[in-house]
């Protein structure tokens, strides 16, 4: 199953988390008619992971690309569909010129496991506020090329 390109994120949005106003673009996985995966691309809308993310790749802000709101339903994990939808938003971040980046809580050990074996590097840890007046902890993650366990098709990043 290939993820298919949605639409833009600023033409009649989903509900809720899925769809923000920093949104590039978003994408769907559909099988037998249902919604089973869903990535996106985004601005950095932390503060804090920004700091870390430009620190280390030595971009500015508006030259990273967030990868986002990575989900794939529990039926459909463990045929390399989480790993297909990362692939379709790196490929979408590089063609706009964007440094991939990700950040995740740091207890969503599955979605850890997937980013470290599809190549992407953790370069810190960042405490980010919620709009709930809590704060998370979240690693961030820089994607910079081929990683283990990529077809010949993967993509690399270079900056300019």
């Amino acid at each position: 199953m290939r993820p298919m390109a949605t639409q833009s994120c600023s033409t009649s949005p989903p509900v809720g988390f899925i769809v923000t106003t920093n949104c590039f673009q978003a994408w769907v996985a559909v099988r037998d008619g249902q919604v089973v995966g869903h990535v996106s691309l985004h601005t950095v809308w932390s503060d804090t992971v920004a700091r870390l993310a430009s620190s280390h790749t030595k971009c500015e802000r508006t030259e990273i690309g967030a990868i986002s709101r990575l989900f794939v339903a529990p039926s459909s994990r463990g045929n390399d569909l989480g790993r297909s939808l990362l692939d379709v938003a790196v490929t979408e971040a590089t063609i706009r010129g964007l440094y991939p980046v990700l950040d995740v809580v740091t207890t969503y050990e599955s979605a850890i496991a997937l980013y470290e074996s599809a190549g992407w590097e953790r370069i810190g840890i960042a405490s980010v506020d919620m709009s709930n007046g809590e704060s998370i902890d979240e690693y961030v993650y820089v994607f910079d090329g081929v990683g283990p366990n990529r077809s010949g098709d993967a993509l690399s990043w270079s900056p300019s």
